[in-house]
Order: structure tokens, then C-alpha cells, then sequence
């Protein structure tokens, strides 16, 4: 592996898009307690992301009717918080199966399916 990504925290309401000293403090000492020998380890960036806060991932088809009366068939794929590197490789498997079955029913070329 060329790079690793360390740390993530989750604090409700804040929206600060600047790096905290003492997240990136806490961060570092959670991670080479863990794993010592990244101690040695090259820092390249330090980064801030921040994510909506879900109670739940979303992964649902939806089938709305537009003001035009057409049909927009929409997977929805969201919601995964800070979990997203975890869970999004399994919930896309999922979304993906919605949409192919949109697709073989005939739903997204005007079918009732």
C-alpha cells in the first residue's frame, strides 16, 4: 500500500471545515496505539469531510410522477455517515439490484410492473 487513511470522529452539529488540533492529537494516539509502527510512517494531508447524519442508510426505489405527468424512477443511496468506506460497498449491491429490477420489469420504459 502506498497510503492509509487514519482517524474520523463524529461530533453532532459542527460544521467546522477547519483541522482541530486536538482531534488531530487524539486521531494520531488512537491509531499508532493500535498500530505502532505507523509512528514511522510518512504524513502526506491532513483533510476535514463532514457528512449528514442519518438514523438509518437509505437504499430505496421511489417512483415519482412529475408535474408533466411523466414517470422518474430514482434509487436512492445515501445516508451512510461517516460509515460510507464500510458499508457503501454492500448497500451499492443492493442499490444496484433495485435498479436492475426497474429495468427487467419494464417499469423504467412506461410498464405498471
Amino acid at each position: 500500500m502506498d497510503s492509509v487513511t487514519l482517524g474520523g470522529c463524529r461530533q453532532y452539529d459542527n460544521h467546522q471545515t477547519n483541522i482541530d488540533e486536538d482531534d488531530q492529537k487524539a486521531i494520531w494516539k488512537r491509531v499508532t496505539r493500535l498500530m505502532p509502527n505507523l509512528k514511522k510512517a510518512q504524513f502526506v494531508a491532513d483533510g476535514v469531510g463532514l457528512r449528514p447524519h442519518r438514523t438509518s442508510i437509505r437504499v430505496e426505489k421511489e417512483r415519482m410522477t412529475l408535474s408533466n405527468g411523466s414517470i422518474l424512477h430514482v434509487v436512492h443511496h445515501y445516508g451512510h455517515c461517516g460509515y460510507g468506506w464500510i458499508v457503501s460497498p454492500g448497500s451499492a449491491i443492493t442499490a444496484s439490484q433495485l435498479a436492475r429490477q426497474i429495468l427487467q420489469s419494464g417499469e423504467a420504459r412506461g410498464g405498471e410492473n
